[in-house]
């Protein structure tokens, strides 16, 4: 007689598993954040019970909890402000650029020529084409794909992604500011008006020394030497147009160290030399876009933005809340936002245009500086290569200053070119579909981060691997 199986049944009972608390995410104390803990910590200290030994630690972790910080956190605190007596700014936490700082200008040219090569022929730049190209390119830094591609964002590019493809084009904002700049250069050309050009740049080698003391320490800044020079189109310096000052900061790029204030009263002493009706170019430094008049923003009070809105006779009712104050003033914001330069140069008959980002190429100065600089000594005695620089810069003759304008003219030429083309280009990559209704909503164009990038040019590179 076959036995009987018999089936036990088993209950295993598994322990809840306890729910970790999310993490927070760190954040870098203000320097307002900063001197309230420690008139906290003050507080505490002179508070503390008189029959309790004031231990130090026990002070710091009672200010910390009470400031919903860490112990750790308090304690580096505590040793800046006896080391300094005050906080500064966190500038040691803004981005790291060093990779994008470290590149010269012919390095950046020749990436974005290698980009607009592409536009120019009708192609579209693939993120891993632009990337192999760089590489194989002897004169080029080699670049990892991650770094490659954060390079490509410092430089004004961002990357869509569309039915598999991924592509390399300008930012809007850059495409805007391109093609305004365009527009008007071209028409100021077309009516022969005398075009100046202002540009900057540091002498390599002239690093001077000097102690700045506070009242616990002594730290020692470089200040490497700038130069600001203006010239014609048609050749050659304005007299007394050179600029030499010391940076105030140990940066690389000099739009961070020029004083605004000094560099305005320059170029009020200036004006009065030019021509009337001319144009003056220049860059979109922060020195150069200083605004004329302060306009109401979040930062201000309420009772000064209705002081504002009372001395330009915009309405408002006193009722009105902060956010219905700015509403209001937001129209009126847009008639007072010029810049200082450009109301100085209006008083003498004279436009101010500004580079777009990016594009140093369109100054015929960059292309003389790049000669020049290549040949100063690399020496510590800055009168010696300011001296150097400025026969270098006075040897430059009429011819070559014409040359250079002529380069640059033929720049803006293929720059104009190449919008048409980048658009016609990129509708070919949207809309050039058989079947529209094959493709859900969510399948549309989009703009992709670095590592978005990153994965789906790898994965196009396995695709095509695959494929072959």
């Amino acid at each position: 007689m076959a036995s009987k199986k018999k089936t036990v049944t088993v209950k295993i009972e598994l322990e809840p598993q306890q729910e970790t608390a999310p993490r927070k995410k760190l954040r870098h104390l203000s320097v307002h954040e900063k001197t309230m803990a420690i008139n906290l910590y003050k507080y505490v200290e002179e508070s503390w019970p008189v029959d309790k030994f004031p231990y130090k630690s026990d002070i710091m972790e009672k200010t910390a909890s009470m400031c919903d910080i860490n112990k750790n956190t308090m304690a580096r605190l505590l040793a800046d402000y006896r080391k300094f007596g005050h906080f500064k700014d966190n500038h040691h936490y803004k981005r790291n650029t060093k990779i994008y700082n470290k590149l010269s200008n012919f390095d950046k040219s020749m990436i974005k020529k290698k980009i607009y090569n592409y536009y120019l022929n009708g192609k579209l730049p693939r993120t891993s084409s632009v990337f192999d190209e760089v590489n194989s390119d002897k004169s080029l830094p080699d670049f990892t794909r991650s770094t490659f591609y954060r390079v490509l964002k410092e430089m004004g590019y961002k990357f869509i992604r569309r039915q598999g493809e991924t592509v390399v084009t300008d930012r809007d904002k850059i495409i805007i500011m391109r093609r305004n700049y365009l527009n008007k250069i071209r028409k100021h050309k077309a009516q022969n008006h005398p075009i100046y050009y202002i540009d900057e740049t540091w002498i390599p080698g002239a690093s001077g020394r000097s102690t700045v003391t506070s009242k616990q320490t002594t730290t020692i800044l470089d200040e490497p030497k700038r130069i600001i020079i203006m010239h014609t189109d048609v050749g050659g310096v304005i007299d007394n147009s050179i600029y030499c000052f010391n940076s105030k900061i140990k940066v690389l790029d000099t739009r961070e160290t020029a004083d605004a204030e000094n560099f305005e009263k320059w170029f009020e002493d200036l004006l009065p030399k030019l021509l009337k009706n001319s144009v003056v170019v220049m860059s979109n430094a922060s020195h150069h876009c200083r605004l004329h008049e302060r306009t109401p923003n979040i930062l201000w009070t309420k009772e000064n933005i209705t002081d504002w809105m009372r001395k330009k006779d915009v309405p408002f009712e006193e009722s009105d809340l902060k956010c219905e104050l700015l509403i209001k003033a937001k129209e009126a914001i847009k008639k007072y936002e010029a810049y200082a330069l450009d109301v100085m140069a209006a008083k003498h008959n004279i436009e101010v245009l500004r580079l777009p980002e990016f594009h140093s190429e369109l100054s015929p100065i960059e292309i003389v500086f790049k000669g020049i600089k290549a040949k100063i000594p690399q020496t510590d005695d800055f009168r010696e290569t300011y001296k150097y620089f400025d026969e270098s810069l006075a040897s430059i003759t009429t011819e070559q200053w014409r040359s250079a304008a002529e380069r640059v003219k033929e720049e803006e030429e293929t720059l104009y070119k190449l919008d048409t083309l980048m658009d016609q280009t990129i509708d070919n990559l949207f809309f050039n579909i058989k079947d529209i209704g094959a493709y859900s909503d969510t399948d549309t164009d989009s703009t992709m981060s670095c590592s978005d990038a990153i994965n789906s040019t790898d994965f196009m590179i396995k695709e095509e691997r695959e494929v072959d």
